[in-house]
């Protein structure tokens, strides 16, 4: 396994756990930028690209911070 296969591999276990907190607490975010191309595209990371990149409401960052502190 190469380390980009690594990282997409860690990436998808981070997400899946950011989107379970989110679903959770019913907190708003999306894909942008590479990962939202690679979403739409390639059904999973674009193959060269080794980050994820989400953007969520102000609101909802500020009331992910207070839940990551709890």
């Amino acid at each position: 396994m190469t380390n980009l296969e690594k990282a997409h591999k860690i990436n998808r276990i981070l997400m899946r756990k950011l989107h379970s907190v989110c679903e959770e607490y019913g907190v708003t975010y999306f894909y942008d930028s590479g990962a939202l191309i690679g979403a739409v595209r390639h059904h999973d990371f674009i193959p060269w690209d080794d980050d994820i990149d989400i953007m969520m409401p102000s609101k909802d960052y500020k009331k992910l911070l207070a839940i990551l502190n709890e």
